[in-house]
């Protein structure tokens, strides 16, 4: 139950400094705001499958 109010706590206060014009700092989430807008920030921070496979 603390680990969903902390996330709902950072989504509200991400929420809130993005609409007063601040700027996500974390370079994952930022992406996914600018795709997704607050949905993105429900995704965890580094999707499934994000392993670099061009390497191989």
């Amino acid at each position: 139950m603390l680990a969903s109010l902390t996330l709902y706590g950072d989504i509200d206060t991400t929420s809130a400094g993005l609409k007063f014009g601040l700027v996500e700092s974390n370079p994952i989430d930022e992406v996914a705001t600018d795709d997704y807008g607050l949905a993105g920030l429900c995704s965890p921070s580094e999707p499934y499958g994000s392993e670099d496979v061009a390497s191989e």
